[in-house]
């Protein structure tokens, strides 16, 4: 509102300066004798890069200026500055807010030092300062031009509308903040103080003005950063303005990270909040997520959180989602959220039409249009609208508080007012069985690249969530059997990098190289703390086991049994050098050498029997004694193809790997005939299954975040472009046989080993690509000889199925949709499953099972993707459907035995542990122990299940160790409800399908360890 300042004063001198100035010299006018500052003027240009430079003034309100509104009128293009007034942040001055009020009234005679950063993008810009003006500003012709602008856009509403009236709109200023997206995270912090700062302004100024932010994470940024602004925040939080929403320590992309990674995003976002403010948020405040899973509404209830806001399910490219306001049902069946999608809209130049938006104007033609396009107005006559300008943070300005207020009560215009958003929703509530229901899946019909995008961050995610995992389950063993303090502050901050790095953009990999290096940077942070803290959990425990020989602890980190396992082990270099194997009673275990390193340290793989649930046992190592057990699997090359084979398996492999037979041996053992097997072959009639295929990947829009249909319809099979430099046997031995396969094509590498072990039929294929391909899809396919119009895939606490034909357009638009450790694909007694350790996209179409690998967009990141990747997946033949084996042996995939080394001696830490422990058990296959942990308040510790295969049921929790007290509680560790313990330490309970169920149990205190404190 230049046109406002009917006087101005030219702001002089102003001094640039390439560090931040020190008090002293601030407001010096560049008369400091310092070679650093220098007086510039308006049109200076320069250019820079994710770094601050500085400008510093002084200002004088003429006294002639009393009683009128003074304020500041400075332009600055390219770069994002804020400005501090006496040292304080007091706005930003980005393009929407170059106005800054000072005083309304002044007193005239006011003095002021000014010192503004200028913050340059990430990626770098010409940056220029334009103007610089103290303004006298006007009120009337102020008010006369806004009640003019807002007169216009109430006369441009049709006289059809005007008689019609319209409904309500809870305004409420927003500034949706992406942590990474076209900016690294240094610029985000930056981003807080300019954001922050400006919209206290407002609230300031406008009494009726509300805000909400979301994501603690920027409050922790806040307080650390920006300590003025805190106080200020923290003032306008306790009168209500300012609400904490969101719950969630980001906001995260829900689809790849796993159900206890989003549990801990609310069990860290809402502590944050209480101890901060003393409140928790109601809200899930996820605008911008890419789709959400079917567990999501048991997650958001179970944490005590009733409602959710998005919109970007609006974005569908194939069907309009049918509802705006509605209750979503959990797969439990009957959790459900409260759950509403914005609909202001906004035309979206790439695609080409309206979608909504959560940056939302006050504007006459967006509030009309957010009214217009909300589907339940025949229940309901509220609509949420947010306002400010967002992404890249910014916020609401003065012009959209002041539009606000003369849209009130216009004709033909939804009565506008700010608001809370937990009013809203408690509003909505209070009509909940009016609105309609939504049970599965939030599948959005768009950015399925994100799945696959940036493919070493979901390895690195999955990775530390199990790294984490594995760290406390044995961090609580260390700590009830030998005392070991439990390092909770250590694992709490690792896990808080972890969720960060789970943001929306950043784990999807829609971000610029500088994010992509912030991120590597992060997740080895994350995997060098729980690296050091797993190691000395297992070591505490490994020291207190008498051991008479050179000994190998290994422990299981999943809650099965596992009964025949190939695990692998290091024999240091200064161990006897001809090894066997034996577990606890002196049996030998079979066991195979791989390799030995530079220094003598010899890795062998071993077949262990028996490993306890959540546990460890041991087994010695000493001479040969003879020549082991004669193998059961065995690799052969043969005349352009090899053979797999082992008492389960058959497996015909060409020359590219591809595998052009699987016959599973089957047991049929009767009375009759007590060794009769049958076989059955997996692959389909014709086919190969392990087909890589490479697809033309160049989206119409948004190239990291998108895989168009089109793509499916280029594909290549890698047979028929690849040079095979490599076939041969690379392991035979008692517990592995394996092939390997290197081919090239154009500049990338693929070489895949091909394994059978001798206790499954499991084929594990170990893939190793060197990839130098742009906007280029990589997968693999297993066309298999089963027959379903339904798969199954892995979700978050659960699974969903999902069609394998395309009878419909909903059905059509998932040919590229979120998963997990496993898909599967099962007829009435028979079934393939397909395993992986670190992807999440793919699909199955027919009787197809495609696993997506590699994407390698070129935007924002040119080189996304390009380098070495590391996966494993596998295909497993089963009888019955996956609750026979597939759950069970995606967990083995994804959590492998590990070991610790323990050398003999006689003098061991004292009181002694068994050679064999179990921590926990539960005596139903179904359900599935996910996490043991400290509770947050110290207090015991917290176990969380979960029911695997929608069945319900009773079931006995089995602890290793004597408890005082259990309680169940919420996902929050809330509301213990006590519970009976039977024995010493089991507790009996009842379970619902696809149910999360958490416990917290307090030990017992063993005679040993009476002065651990619990």
């Amino acid at each position: 509102m230049a046109d406002t300042n009917h006087v101005r004063i030219p702001i002089a001198p102003l001094t640039f300066w390439t560090e931040r100035p020190s008090p002293p010299e601030l407001g010096a006018g560049g008369r400091t004798g310092l070679a650093d500052g220098h007086v510039i003027e308006p049109g200076y240009t320069y250019y820079d890069k994710e770094a601050a430079k500085w400008l510093t003034a002084s200002v004088f309100v003429p006294t002639e200026w009393a009683g009128e509104r003074v304020g500041l009128h400075i332009e600055i293009t390219g770069g994002e500055p804020l400005l501090f007034v006496d040292g304080e942040p007091y706005q930003a001055l980005d393009y929407n807010h170059a106005e800054v009020l000072l005083y309304d009234p002044a007193r005239g005679g006011e003095a002021h030092q000014l010192l503004i950063e200028i913050y340059a993008p990430t990626a770098g810009r010409e940056i220029t300062l334009q103007s610089a003006f103290l303004v006298r500003i006007d009120r009337a012709v102020r008010t006369a031009i806004l009640d003019d602008a807002a007169a216009q856009q109430i006369a441009a509403v049709p006289e059809k509308v005007q008689d019609s009236g319209a409904g309500t709109m809870t305004c409420i200023g927003h500034s949706h903040l992406d942590l990474a997206y076209l900016w690294a995270l240094p610029n985000t912090r930056k981003k807080v103080g300019r954001t922050w700062a400006s919209t206290l302004r407002l609230l300031d100024e406008y009494p009726d003005f509300c805000f909400t932010q979301s994501q603690p994470y920027l409050y922790d940024v806040c307080k650390t950063d920006y300590p003025d602004l805190w106080e200020r925040v923290k003032t306008r939080v306790a009168e209500g303005r300012w609400e904490t929403t969101g719950a969630m320590w980001v906001e995260p992309d829900t689809n790849i990270p796993s159900g206890e990674s989003l549990i801990r995003q609310v069990l860290h976002g809402q502590a944050l909040y209480k101890r901060e403010f003393g409140e928790v948020s109601r809200v899930a405040w996820l605008p911008d997520t890419f789709g959400f899973p079917a567990s999501f509404p048991q997650i958001l209830a179970g944490c005590g959180i009733h409602y959710l806001l998005t919109s970007k399910i609006s974005w569908n490219d194939t069907n309009r989602f049918p509802h705006d306001t509605f209750r979503w049902r959990g797969s439990d069946g009957f959790s459900e959220i409260l759950t509403h999608f914005v609909t202001a809209p906004q035309y979206h130049a790439q695609l080409k039409r309206n979608v909504a938006t959560y940056n939302g104007d006050a504007t006459v033609a967006m509030i009309v249009g957010a009214w217009d396009a909300y589907r339940q107005q025949n229940v309901n006559a509220e609509i949420l609208h947010c306002v400010g300008y967002g992404d890249g943070g910014g916020g609401a300005t003065p012009r959209m508080v002041e539009m606000v207020r003369r849209f009130a009560d216009a004709p033909g215009v939804p009565h506008c007012a700010f608001g809370r958003a937990d009013d809203f929703f408690d509003r909505l509530d209070a009509k909940r069985d009016a609105f309609p229901a939504w049970r599965g899946e939030l599948y959005l019909e768009n950015h399925r690249g994100t799945l696959t995008s940036q493919a070493w961050l979901k390895r690195a995610n999955r990775q530390c969530e199990t790294l984490l995992r594995n760290a406390e389950i044995f961090s609580v063993l260390a700590e009830t059997e030998t005392g070991a303090a439990y390092p909770a502050e250590e694992l709490g901050a690792a896990w808080r990098t972890l969720l960060t790095n789970q943001f929306h953009d950043i784990l999807a990999g829609t971000i610029i190289p500088e994010a992509v290096a912030d991120a590597r940077r992060d997740f080895a942070q994350i995997e060098e703390a729980g690296t050091r803290l797993l190691h000395t959990a297992m070591t505490a425990i490994a020291e207190r086991i008498p051991v008479k020989e050179d000994t190998f602890v290994v422990f299981n980190p999943t809650d099965t049994l596992r009964p025949s396992e190939a695990v692998r082990v290091t024999v240091p270099a200064n161990v006897i050098k001809a090894v066997e194997f034996a577990d606890a009673s002196d049996a030998l275990l079979l066991s195979q050498f791989l390799s030995v390193d530079k220094k003598g340290n010899r890795d062998y793989l071993v077949l262990v029997t028996d490993v306890g649930a959540l546990g460890y046992q041991t087994i010695t190592a000493f001479k040969s004694s003879g020549p082991q057990e004669e193998s059961t699997v065995f690799a052969e090359r043969l005349e352009g193809a090899g053979v797999l084979e082992n008492d389960f398996a058959y497996v015909t492999l060409n020359e590219n790997g591809q595998v052009v037979s699987f016959r599973h041996k089957i047991s049929e053992d009767s009375d009759d005939e007590p060794d009769a097997v049958r076989e059955r072959e997996v692959i389909a009639d014709g086919e190969h299954g392990n087909v890589l295929a490479v697809y033309e990947d160049k989206p119409a829009a948004y190239d990291a975040w998108n895989i168009d249909r089109a793509a499916f319809h280029t594909r290549t099979d890698l047979a028929h472009i690849a040079t095979v430099e490599r076939f041969a046997v690379i392991a035979e031995g008692p517990v592995r046989a394996g092939i390997e396969v290197v081919q090239r094509f154009r500049e990338s590498t693929v070489t895949q080993r091909i394994y059978l072990y001798a206790q499954s039929p499991r084929l594990e294929i170990e893939t190793v690509v060197d990839w130098h391909e742009h906007q280029t899809l990589l997968c693999v396919h297993f066309p298999v000889a089963v027959n379903a119009e339904r798969a199954v895939y892995e979700i978050q606490h659960g699974y969903i199925e999902r069609p394998t034909y395309e009878n419909t357009s909903w059905d059509a638009a998932r040919f590229e949709v979120s998963h997990h450790r496993w898909m599967d694909l099962s007829e009435g007694d028979y079934g393939v499953s397909l395993l992986n350790d670190c992807k999440y996209g793919g699909c199955v179409r027919e009787n197809d099972l495609r696993l997506t690998l590699i994407k390698s967009g070129i935007y924002p990141d040119p080189d996304a993707d390009l380098g070495l990747h590391q996966f494993t997946y596998a295909l497993l033949p089963h009888t019955g459907d996956f609750r026979n084996e597939t759950v069970d042996e995606a967990h083995g995939l994804n959590y492998p035995l590990l070991t610790q080394f323990v050398r003999k001696s006689d003098k061991r830490k004292m009181p002694a542990l068994p050679r064999a422990h179990a921590l926990a058990s539960v005596n139903d296959q179904g359900l599935v122990i996910d996490a043991i942990k400290r509770a947050e308040d110290g207090n015991g510790y917290i176990v969380r299940l979960y029911d695997a295969f929608n069945t319900r049921g009773a079931a006995t929790l089995t602890f290793g160790f004597d408890i005082a007290e259990a309680f169940a509680t919420n996902l929050l560790e809330e509301n213990g409800v006590p519970l009976l313990i039977t024995g010493e330490g089991d507790i009996a309970f009842s379970y619902h399908p696809h149910e999360i169920k958490t416990f917290r149990v307090v030990p017992s205190l063993p005679k040993g360890q009476r002065g651990i404190k619990l």
